[in-house]
């Protein structure tokens, strides 16, 4: 889900595309506000983006990770190259008036590129400064990454779940904001950059847009990564209006970089032996809630560094215990997930930078490690919702961390 300055100290093209909406003139937010499509390099220096960490946003609430969907794992892993991309030249479009004819999208193949496809009003300069800087804390990156971020209106009532081969009857429909003109770009830029993938055939692209299409034309409220490859990552986010008028943008950061570091995770579908763990102890695996956990104990550390604020580990125990109170045995698994990793950080099962750096999954230590039958880890799942409020801060209770 989701535009500034980019700083450029390694190789990085940008590409901005800007054109008008055919679409609602009444719906302002929702339509098309520019398209682009950006290339940026890989470059870990996090200073670049100081910039943008200093200036304080606000705080994180409950409602930050409430729009975050269970990533489905994927199902193919091939080894990724090397990286040896020759630098390009920056080159910066400007935005035509209201009335002017759109330009053609310059897709510039990059095996290292991040793609961004922008129909909200959410800057695109800063969706890449944060999405440049959650890429800069982690480890190592394999995957190329194509995001498409779009609008969508009302929820539609009855709820009416949508098909599709990937994630079937996850997202619900919404009154669609994009016209047929904006839906088609979308997915031949996919198909684009789809094009010459070695992981890919025919009838793998043809039922990938199907989805895509799906997702489009029904107004879905996606919230996805879908790794259609080891290396190859789509995103989608398909913004409510819920989310675009009435949660903080905070709200909006944690989504986006949610949905980003499960495309930075490198062992999701690991073939032998971490592939057959999960297999044989599929409905006792513990993968899902490390995976989500994860995504949703980095997103909110690295909003709260954007933002300025205080105390990220208390805000994952406070939005795990109220979401547990609520909604009890049925809590999403990245909130118990989350504060469930913080315990293993304090038992000192894992490291906290394994976590913010991603590479817990680089060796399918969810798997091989930390299995069912793991008793320390079966302590931590009976332990992880021991929280309680001293002060101002939420903590462990004493019981879990003995």
């Amino acid at each position: 889900m989701v535009v500034i300055k980019i700083f450029s100290i390694a190789v990085m093209t940008l590409t901005v595309i800007a054109c008008s909406s055919t679409g609602n003139d009444n719906a302002i937010d929702t339509q098309l506000d520019i398209i682009s499509s950006s290339s940026i390099t890989k470059n870990t220096q996090a200073q670049q983006l100081k910039d943008t960490v200093d200036k304080p946003k606000g705080k994180i609430n409950e409602t930050t990770e409430s729009s975050a969907t269970a990533t489905p794992l994927p199902r193919t892993i091939r080894t990724s190259p090397t990286a040896t991309a020759t630098p390009l030249p920056r080159t910066i479009r400007t935005s035509p008036t209201a009335t002017a004819t759109p330009l053609p999208v310059m897709v510039i193949p990059r095996e290292d590129s991040i793609k961004i496809i922008n129909y909200t009003k959410y800057a695109t300069t800063d969706l890449e400064n944060w999405i440049y800087l959650a890429e800069s804390k982690m480890k190592s990156r394999r995957a190329r990454i194509f995001l498409f971020i779009y609008p969508v209106g009302e929820m539609k009532k009855p709820e009416e779940p949508i098909r599709s081969d990937y994630a079937d009857q996850v997202f619900r429909a919404h009154e669609v904001l994009l016209n047929q003109t904006d839906i088609e770009s979308i997915l031949d830029q996919v198909e684009d950059w789809f094009a010459g993938d070695p992981c890919l055939d025919t009838r793998d692209i043809k039922r990938n847009l199907s989805d895509y299409r799906s997702w489009l034309e029904n107004g879905g409220d996606a919230s996805t990564m879908h790794a259609v490859c080891e290396e190859t990552r789509i995103v989608s986010m398909g913004v409510t209006k819920n989310m675009r008028f009435y949660e903080p943008l905070e709200a909006f950061q944690s989504f986006l970089i949610h949905e980003f570091y499960h495309a930075f995770q490198q062992d999701l579908e690991m073939e032998g032996e971490c592939m057959d763990m999960r297999n044989r102890y599929e409905r006792n695996s513990n993968s899902q809630w490390l995976v989500e956990g994860a995504a949703h104990y980095f997103a909110t550390w690295l909003v709260a560094e954007i933002n300025n604020t205080l105390n990220y580990e208390s805000k994952i125990l406070e939005i795990a215990l109220r979401n547990y109170e609520r909604e009890g045995e049925n809590i999403g698994p990245d909130k118990w997930g989350a504060a469930a990793l913080n315990l293993m950080v304090k038992q000192n099962l894992i490291t906290e930078e394994s976590i913010l750096d991603g590479s817990f999954f680089h060796n399918c230590d969810r798997e091989l490690v930390f299995n069912k039958n793991n008793p320390k880890i079966q302590k931590i799942k009976d332990s992880w919702n021991l929280i309680e409020k001293k002060g101002d801060t939420f903590k462990f209770k004493d019981l879990a961390l003995k």
